[in-house]
């Protein structure tokens, strides 16, 4: 994830990710930490800004499924938290940074940074598809959590163009719950994939129609997908340094 990102977010020191267990990112009990090409001095100071951050960063995470922007950019200039992370940053040359911290109603967490020298403002276009990509992820690491502690079954897989690749024997022999759930995912393609086109970085409705129809555990292909990694978007319009 990190590798696909940094062309988009690496303004010269780098960047990093990492998951976490409960509502709030805790950089030191992460189970996972991934990094490209971080500035050393950034990193060697990375722990201390955790174990000294205000809670007020803690109080507003925990209030959002999904915060995206640069630090300034989304706390404000006075904000005890960006002065406390200029205080401790001074040293290493670094003032400010794009930041996705991504949360599911479950307490699993993933955070994306990227340390930046200069003030980061991102345009609402491209805070609005690294938030698509923070909720992608955080769900994908919740189903994968899910899976490894069977704590759900599956009575059907279906593929976006909504085709049964796997099915229950259930499910399997009711003709009317497959062209149901066929119908459905179609659907939920469909409009997803106008929305996207339409506007990526706007926030999606199509789950609103799919919703009835997921009465049961129904996955659909997308959501195994999400399971490893949605393909990121790159390009000029996903970087930072777009307007």
């Amino acid at each position: 994830m990190t590798a696909r990102a940094r062309p988009d977010l690496d303004v010269g020191a780098g960047l990093y990710a990492f998951t976490g267990d409960s509502t709030a990112p805790d950089y030191a009990r992460s189970p996972v930490f991934a990094a490209q090409a971080l500035s050393p001095a950034f990193q060697a100071r990375l722990l201390e800004l955790n174990e000294t951050a205000p809670d007020a960063i803690f109080d507003l995470l925990r209030k959002r499924l999904v915060t995206c922007g640069g630090l300034e950019q989304v706390l404000g200039r006075g904000s005890p938290v960006v002065e406390h992370f200029r205080r401790v940053m001074v040293r290493a040359g670094i003032s400010d940074g794009f930041c996705m911290f991504a949360q599911d109603t479950e307490g699993g967490s993933v955070t994306l940074s990227a340390p930046s020298a200069a003030v980061v403002a991102p345009s609402p276009r491209v805070r609005g598809i690294w938030q698509r990509v923070g909720l992608h992820l955080v769900a994908g690491l919740r189903l994968r959590r899910k899976l490894a502690a069977r704590a759900m079954s599956r009575d059907v897989l279906l593929s976006p163009a909504g085709r049964v690749e796997d099915a229950s024997a259930d499910v399997a022999a009711d003709g009317d719950a497959r062209r149901a759930l066929t119908e459905a995912v179609q659907a939920m393609d469909r409009a997803r994939s106008t929305e996207l086109r339409g506007s990526p970085s706007a926030p999606s409705t199509s789950g609103a129609a799919w919703s009835p129809a997921a009465g049961r555990s129904w996955s659909t292909g997308s959501e195994t997908a999400a399971g490893t990694w949605p393909p990121t978007p790159t390009g000029p319009a996903c970087s930072t340094r777009a307007r």
